[in-house]
């Protein structure tokens, strides 16, 4: 089960409280932001490690919470499990391991980089997505930092947030759609690709902003229509209306949903 989408909340649907607190039930219906706040760390202090505990049978709890805090902070970008191993203290297999714990409770996703470029050397690291806004902040103590349009918390919680409702509202519908991200050595990179066989292949860049998008924001979708000709280029924003800036669509967020067919 996800945590509720856009869709399932229709009219009570608030973008800064999904963005802030996520969408489990009790916490996002929940009047009182204190009291959601204090909901959230006690689902993610207590219930969501006593049920990974359970679940993964641990022999080294201690490192695995240091390993938790981590994917918090580093919550959708690339991963280096040297890195993660030598920052807490464990063999890089075993961070594998801690991942896929992740992965098979269901507390988080993989987005793996996109891998059929002829043309250009692509990231080879995959990308880890926690299963809910709210939960990523908690983990990662930032329920205090409220995200406002224009900084870079609400801009990464955005983009967690298209990202995971575009995922689980297709595996709802049971869509053909496959997921990837794509990113080139030289750092150009476009955040979500969805590939289907009835619907073409999308490429969609994810910005937090209205008016203000620029054509640099829009380089690593020129660079994957250089890969992928007949892919639809798609910037999905916070703009007010619908416009193109060359070969992109220019969407407000909620229209991409309709552009995808992930919408009744």
């Amino acid at each position: 089960m996800y945590p509720l989408n856009f869709l399932e909340l229709g009219a009570s649907f608030d973008l800064n409280k999904a963005l802030d607190y996520g969408t489990l039930p009790a916490i996002y219906l929940e009047k009182d932001a204190e009291i959601r706040k204090e909901k959230l760390k006690a689902y993610c202090g207590t219930y969501l490690r006593e049920e990974i505990q359970e679940e993964a049978l641990l022999r080294n709890l201690a490192s695995f919470m240091s390993f938790l805090d981590f994917v918090a902070e580093e919550n959708g970008n690339q991963i280096n499990y040297s890195n993660i191993s030598t920052d807490i203290g464990v063999s890089a297999n075993t961070v594998k391991e801690y991942f896929q714990i992740l992965e098979d409770t269901l507390i988080g996703f993989f987005l793996l980089p996109y891998p059929k470029s002829i043309r250009k050397r692509l990231s080879k690291r995959p990308k880890f997505y926690l299963f809910d806004m709210g939960a990523q902040r908690a983990l990662a103590n930032s329920l205090s930092l409220a995200s406002s349009e224009g900084n870079s918390t609400f801009g990464k919680s955005f983009e967690h947030f298209i990202i995971r409702e575009i995922i689980s509202i297709a595996d709802t519908f049971r869509t053909d759609f496959k997921f990837s991200y794509y990113r080139t050595s030289s750092g150009l990179e476009v955040d979500l690709i969805a590939e289907s066989p009835s619907r073409g292949v999308f490429a969609i860049e994810i910005k937090a902003k209205d008016v203000n998008i620029k054509p640099k924001d829009l380089r690593g979708l020129e660079s994957f229509a250089e890969e992928v000709p007949k892919a639809r280029l798609i910037c999905c924003s916070l703009s007010p209306r619908r416009r193109k800036e060359g070969n992109v669509l220019i969407l407000p967020w909620r229209e991409l949903f309709k552009e995808l067919g992930l919408e009744p």
